[in-house]
């Protein structure tokens, strides 16, 4: 210990001696620590760290079935919830299981209505989770059934937010949709399930199974279960399946058609985090090569520096220090470095944490939880240790192979190397090699992502984003419990819409454009023969709009007429189809005028809209019929129909609409609260908003990269300069012109930039695969993204380079001479 407390005295007062050295060095490798930092606390929170419940690895979840269709495509359907209680009551490999399903209400009783996100949940899945409220209590089994009583758990935040934080709310109603709930129960502040935004729960409830195959329910519902001890996944995902598929079988009618489906489960924490695996990776990787870089520029500070240490080395190992002592006092120098570098880099991790939730998507998992723990700091306390190890170990190595009585000859000067650096300087040219090489891979990643963003950016979604706003308005059913009160709602409130001053065209959805169809619906064409295996039944995609929905989003109608206010439920089933149905079903004839039967009634089409992209930019328009909301066969079903979504296209700034809207909506029901106001731009901002995110980073990861190896490049030209001053006065004085100095010095960093980039060019070739899964529109291997790379690393390799040389040309012949 007195042995290093003296060798840590010693290497700070070397680095103390050398200031210049030191700070450049130090930020070099904040630049490469810092960014590990930050990434690693996202990878730590999004990834490594299980979801906050007991025994996280036995939950279990699965949104949908899978099966494999045509062409090996995947195809999807839903769960029911008459599946789900069969399963339920014969597994013998879950524990426990729950349903739960996203669901909004009204809070009224305050000054203005306010809508709230929650989640209709199973009674079983607190005890499942093994979370129960911090005062009252959890739901019942009777609360389960439909006749059960209304009751509801508030989370910590809106009872703090909302109530005061008051105790004595237990037990009493509060107005939800028109109807009294009584809240049984507050949730702790850590509990957020199934996601932060969860204001309350409610009992979802469940109707006794069905037993005809035409009455069976089909409902995208996603489960939530709790693997039994002893049992895998494999297991229970086996015993799913053949349940599945033997309901399938006697009852065909209960659902899509479905030959043989297969149910896929995951792990609650693959389900949360597993989409966001790959990239994240792909940016660990990334910030992996920047420290890289950085440690590869430090060992070439450090091996500079070495033909001024060679004389004082010497003096220490002709005084009797041995080899080891020697290495063990530069290694410690090495590592003082690397953790005053660390330090200030775990700095610049606090300060790009504080910026990452203005920066990062909103659906990014665990964002508010991202932060700097004990975890983070240990792995950048090693991470420090780590780069101080590994570029001090081989100037060091290096140093001491040196000869001791050439290096007291010499006596500290410098030695004429030759102007071709990488014979007289091997070492530090392979590392400049390396640091291009890993600055050109990350360029690549960079480039691909960039050019991938800007293609998706560049799809065309089959309407006109700009000018439209877009809203939802929910009807409670205690108030508009009638399928004529609700559309007599809506027709009041698209002419109030309509009527608003600087408004062009008005409709509603009962979905939002970018968002898939909520029933997939399989469909016949009368006059076609039936189909002759369940893979080539007809389906499409159901959506329920108005008159004026392709108009407030300027999407054309291609053949036929649109919807207009006289297809109402007393007059003849219409329909309209999009383009993609009218290919695939109606290729070589018109489909307008013809009848199709869904949902129980035979449709006549009327028209043919445009293909719109259901899901996002990077989603391929699928078959899709859209059915007059007045005579929509489910508008008085239980569920979400009673949330419509309003589409108003402005003439100037639509959000300029939203006082008035809000306005028109108090006059016909001061109860109904106006929510996801957004503009459509937006709605598509946000749905690229990750591709770009992840774009930005590794961007900015790659212009570090690049700066560090581009400096990395001039230092070691200039230091050869310096080395080469006798020689290259001697060229002058010999009658060599400056021309052909330059181009001597320069030749010799460009030789160094053409090795890292050929070696660059095979790196990438095979790590840019593992991004194939981020791409949109392009290969991993994309020509044009490597050659406009390559051709950009040569520019900053030849500003690289040209500097020092030009520092060469101005040697006077006299003065080097004479200094000789």
């Amino acid at each position: 210990m007195e042995r290093l407390w003296q060798d840590l005295r010693q290497g700070a007062r070397i680095l103390a001696h050398n200031p210049g050295f030191t700070a450049i060095a130090v930020v070099a490798l904040a630049l490469g620590i810092g960014p590990n930092t930050a990434i690693f606390s996202v990878v730590n929170a999004v990834l490594l760290t299980p979801p906050p419940y007991e025994a996280p690895d036995t939950l279990v979840t699965s949104m949908m079935m899978m099966r494999p269709g045509t062409a090996g495509a995947e195809r999807y359907t839903s769960l029911s919830t008459d599946d789900f209680q069969d399963w339920r009551s014969s597994t013998r490999t879950l524990d426990r299981m729950a349903l739960y399903s996203g669901d909004t209400l009204t809070l009224t009783g305050g000054e203005e209505p306010v809508r709230l996100n929650g989640s209709r949940v199973s009674p079983a899945l607190f005890l499942l989770l093994h979370v129960q409220p911090m005062i009252g209590r959890a739901f019942t089994e009777a609360e389960e059934k439909p006749s059960g009583p209304r009751s509801v758990i508030l989370s910590h935040s809106l009872w703090e937010k909302r109530f005061g934080s008051d105790r004595s709310i237990i037990g009493r109603p509060i107005m939800l949709d028109s109807n009294g709930w009584t809240v049984v129960g507050i949730m702790p502040p850590s509990f957020a399930f199934p996601n932060s935004e969860t204001e309350y729960w409610t009992p979802l409830t469940l109707a006794p199974t069905q037993r005809s195959a035409n009455q069976r329910l089909v409902m995208v519902v996603p489960f939530i279960a709790r693997l039994r001890p002893g049992v895998s996944i494999q297991q229970a995902e086996a015993e799913g399946t053949a349940l599945i598929q033997q309901i399938r079988r006697d009852y065909p009618s209960s659902g899509p058609p479905n030959a043989n489906p297969m149910l896929h489960l995951m792990t609650l924490q693959e389900q949360l985090a597993g989409p966001l695996r790959p990239a994240l990776v792909v940016l660990l990787a990334a910030v992996g090569f920047v420290l890289l870089i950085a440690c590869a520029n430090v060992a070439n500070l450090l091996l500079a520096r070495a033909t001024d240490r060679a004389r004082e080395l010497s003096i220490r190992a002709a005084l009797g220090a041995g080899r080891l002592r020697l290495f063990r006092q530069m290694l410690t120098e090495s590592v003082l470095l690397s953790l005053v570098g660390g330090a200030l880099g775990v700095l610049l991790g606090f300060w790009a944490l504080s910026i990452l939730p203005r920066l990062a998507p909103g659906n990014l998992p665990r964002l508010a939880s991202i932060h700097i723990d004990d975890t983070v700091l240990l792995f950048s306390l090693l991470l420090s240790l780590v780069s101080g190890v590994l570029f001090g170990s081989v100037p060091a190595l290096r140093l001491l192979r040196a000869s001791t009585i050439r290096a007291l000859k010499e006596g500290g000067q410098q030695t004429a190397a030759g102007l071709r650096i990488f014979r007289h300087s091997k070492l530090r040219s392979l590392l400049a090699i390396a640091e291009f090489a890993l600055a050109f891979m990350l360029l690549i990643g960079a480039g691909l992502l960039a050019n991938s963003f800007l293609r998706l950016s560049g799809q065309k979604p089959g309407y006109e984003p700009r000018g439209v706003l877009m809203m939802q308005l929910s009807l409670p059913r205690a108030r508009y419990p009638q399928p004529q009160l609700r559309s007599a709602f809506y027709d009041q409130m698209l002419e109030q819409l309509r009527n608003l001053p600087g408004a062009q065209a008005a409709g509603l959805s009962n979905l939002m454009p970018m968002t898939p169809a909520m029933w997939r619906m399989s469909f016949d064409i009368p006059g076609r023969p039936p189909a002759d295996s369940p893979s080539s039944v007809p389906v499409a995609g159901v959506r329920m709009i108005s008159p004026g929905f392709f108009g407030s989003l300027a999407t054309p109608i291609v053949d036929g007429r649109d919807l207009s206010p006289d297809d109402r439920e007393s007059t003849e089933p219409v329909a309209m189809i999009n383009q993609s149905l009218a290919r695939r079903y109606f290729s070589g004839e018109s489909a307008v005028g013809r009848q199709i039967g869904i949902a129980g009634a035979q449709r006549r089409v009327i028209g043919i809209a445009g293909d719109i992209r259901p899901q996002g930019l990077d989603s391929e328009p699928q078959p899709e019929i859209y059915i007059p909301y007045s005579q929509f066969p489910f508008m008085n079903a239980e569920g979400p129909l009673g949330s419509m979504n309003f589409i108003v296209r402005a003439t100037g700034d639509p959000l300029a609409l939203v006082p008035a809207v809000r306005a028109r909506v108090k006059t016909l029901d001061p109860q109904l609260p106006v929510y996801n106001i957004t503009t459509l731009e937006r709605r598509i901002s946000d749905s690229v908003a990750q591709p770009r995110f992840y774009a930005a980073l590794l961007s900015v990861f790659a212009v570090l990269a690049l700066v560090l190896a581009a400096v990395g490049i001039y230092g070691i030209l200039s230091y050869h300069v310096s080395q080469c001053t006798r020689e290259i006065g001697l060229r002058i004085a010999l009658g060599a012109r400056q021309g052909n100095v330059l181009g001597l010095v320069m030749l010799q960093g460009l030789t160094l930039t053409a090795m890292g980039m050929a070696l660059g060019i095979t790196g990438a070739w095979g790590a840019s695969r593992f991004l194939s899964t981020l791409l949109f529109g392009i290969t991993p291997t994309d020509p044009t993204t490597y050659i406009g790379t390559a051709g950009f690393m040569a520019l900053i390799g030849l500003v690289g380079a040209y500097i020092p040389a030009r520092r060469a040309t101005s040697v006077d012949p006299i003065i080097a001479l004479r200094c000789e």
